[in-house]
């Protein structure tokens, strides 16, 4: 490759760029550089060994600007000029090596632009040294290329005013070095010192103002990644929120189904109500009543006892239910509060990035202010330097003609008074730049009053720094609350599904009893039928013996007596539904309640059979007896 053997200028830690131009010397015209540095050209931008391979044409100046990364802070800078190499150009077209040096941190990409064109820029890679070839990332042509680079005023502006400094430092060194020798420029010099001191002491402390800007910048990039994240968890949290409250609807959906269904047994008790009643107006009418009416009454206790056991089943899943509802509304309420607590963190993170963005721009405008101060000040210093030049010139040609007119008195004895006349002349010259000395010593000790004034700004503008460091230690002070608060919120969460699996337990355990209390109630069920069975075949030999008038009266009493035992039961019944809505922890107890009702009943019951079986035999013992008589008559 041309170009190799030309060594690099510059010092430190700098990244090379090589600059060559194949052209074949056919004396083709000048066209636009991105055609010759195209993708689609052998000549287009690849890296090898930290260089840039870029076509240029003759007579074209070129410099290279940085696009300063946001999140690196990249600042580099460099100028050539292929003006000095023209000849060369013309002598051998088809070879051109330029090197030109980049000073810089971790360049990303740079814009190379030429002057014939300055709108049409070439964006080329600066990646790591070890992948070669690396094509041009965006090539824009004259047309396509009129925006600018993000940054590059920043980077051209430092520059510029470290250039600018390194000139002060220098012309400072010249003009100590020719003070140094004059004693009476001698409280110039020290006043010129200590300018340039204050000056030195502004222009540090612009740097740590800088230093201290981008560590703003980069905690505001972390305190937006923290707000993004704590955005994200109120989001989680309100998914979660939304499925309780769907669950929470579920629950109240089956509340309701369950509710109907009490409805209904309540409507088909009414129902039976007034049947018993209708029944027992016509036992008080003294209607006899058949076989088709008594198993009616039966299919009626049938139907009842069926009743009250799905009445007993809807109270049992009301109860599940609404401790369910208890458990979800609690949920609910947890992560309404863990929201909330969300929120108010994500409106103090976004407050402080907002404080933290106001201190940012402040910090801007007074680094701004700065500037102007220091550009005045450098302006001030030249227009000094240019008259204590003036002044040295001065003195200097007033030296010349002291000298020359102490050799004219050697010489010429005859113009005394002339001379004399001049001294005096040149000394009323000494007394006017005298004074004009006393004059810029007043204007250099203004000077030094300003800069101590500068001074206590810069000393403000620390102690603005040392509150700025102290309000971050409060920002992560406030990150390990909350910090803790999470571990908090997760410890409650884990003792929330503790609590939901014991509940499961508990709804297993009342399921499984509730299972033992319908197996119990078949028993009984069973041992009522076989009673009634029984019931059938006495009834059937009472009736062979009994008249149709006894048959009514013992009808009579027995109905009235399974009317007011059903009036009793349905109160009972009602009493309870009541205390179950009102507590429903005491579900157990009910329970219990409940079985000991339905043993009495079956004790009843069978103790009813066992009377109406003894009091049959003795109406059919005198039935017998009566027979007997009648017989023997």
């Amino acid at each position: 490759m041309p170009g190799e053997d030309a060594e690099p200028r510059g010092r430190g830690p700098s990244t090379y760029v090589q600059l060559w131009s194949p052209l074949s010397g056919s004396g083709e015209t000048a066209r636009d550089p991105a055609a010759l540095a195209g993708p689609g050209s052998p000549e287009s931008a690849v890296w090898r060994r930290r260089r840039l391979r870029l076509s240029v044409r003759p007579g074209w100046s070129f410099h290279v600007e940085p696009h300063v990364s946001v999140s690196a802070f990249l600042e580099f800078h460099f100028t050539a000029s292929l003006d000095a190499v023209e000849e060369r150009l013309l002598r051998r077209p088809a070879e051109c090596v330029r090197m030109a040096e980049v000073r810089s941190q971790r360049p990303s990409f740079c814009r190379v632009s030429f002057d014939p064109s300055p709108s049409s820029h070439f964006y080329y890679p600066l990646s790591h040294p070890m992948i070669p070839n690396i094509p041009p990332v965006n090539i824009l042509s004259p047309a396509a290329a009129s925006s600018p680079s993000p940054f590059p005023e920043k980077s051209e502006k430092l520059v510029m005013e470290e250039t600018a400094y390194e000139e002060i430092e220098r012309d400072f060194q010249e003009v100590l070095s020719e003070l140094t020798g004059d004693k009476s420029l001698e409280r110039f010099r020290v006043e010129y010192e200590k300018l340039h001191a204050v000056m030195k002491k502004s222009y540090d402390n612009e740097k740590r103002l800088m230093a201290k800007c981008r560590e703003l910048n980069a905690e505001i990039v972390v305190n937006s990644a923290k707000v993004a994240t704590a955005l994200k968890l109120s989001q989680d949290d309100q998914t979660t929120i939304t499925s309780l409250k769907k669950e929470i609807e579920k629950a109240w959906k089956m509340v309701d189904s369950a509710y109907d269904k009490e409805q209904k047994a309540k409507e088909t008790i009414l129902a039976l109500k007034e049947e018993i009643v209708n029944l027992s107006k016509l036992v008080e009418q003294g209607s006899g009543l058949s076989m088709d009416q008594d198993s009616n009454i039966r299919d009626l206790l049938k139907f009842k006892e069926e009743v009250t056991k799905e009445r007993d089943q809807l109270l049992s899943e009301v109860v599940k239910l609404r401790e369910a509802l208890a458990q979800t509304t609690e949920q609910q309420q947890e992560m309404e509060r863990s929201r909330e607590e969300a929120e108010q963190t994500i409106s103090q993170f976004q407050q402080e990035i907002q404080q933290h963005q106001n201190e940012a721009l402040r910090e801007t405008r007074k680094k701004e202010k700065l500037e102007k101060e220091l550009k005045q000040i450098q302006t001030d210093m030249d227009t000094r330097q240019t008259e204590i030049k003036a002044l040295q010139e001065y003195v200097q040609k007033s030296k010349e003609e002291l000298q020359k007119l102490e050799q004219q008195l050697k010489e010429q004895k005859i113009l005394n008074e002339r001379a004399a006349k001049e001294l005096e002349q040149l000394q009323t010259r000494n007394a006017k730049l005298q004074q004009e000395n006393e004059q810029r010593s007043l204007i250099c000790e203004q000077l030094s009053q300003e800069n101590q004034q500068k001074a206590l700004e810069l000393k403000a503008k620390e102690e603005e720094v040392h509150q700025m460091r102290l309000d971050i230690g409060k920002l992560n002070k406030i990150r390990e609350q909350i910090h803790k608060k999470l571990h908090q919120i997760e410890g409650q969460k884990g003792e929330v599904e503790q609590h939901k699996e014991t509940l499961k337990n508990q709804i297993l355990g009342l399921e499984r009893e509730v299972e033992a209390s319908k197996k119990q109630a078949e028993l009984d069920k069973k041992a009522m039928d076989e009673l009634l069975r029984e019931r059938d075949l006495l009834n059937k030999n009472m009736l062979k013996a009994v008249s149709a008038t006894q048959k009514q009266i013992d009808l009579v009493k027995l109905h009235e007596q399974a009317k007011r035992n059903l009036e009793e039961e349905i109160q009972n019944y009602k009493e309870e539904a009541q205390k179950q809505r009102k507590i429903i922890f005491q579900l157990e107890k009910e329970r219990d309640r409940y079985i000991n009702e339905a043993s009495d009943l079956t004790q009843k019951v069978s103790h009813s059979s066992m009377v109406w079986v003894e009091h049959r035999h003795i109406l059919s013992d005198c039935h017998v007896s009566d027979c007997h008589t009648l017989l023997q008559r």
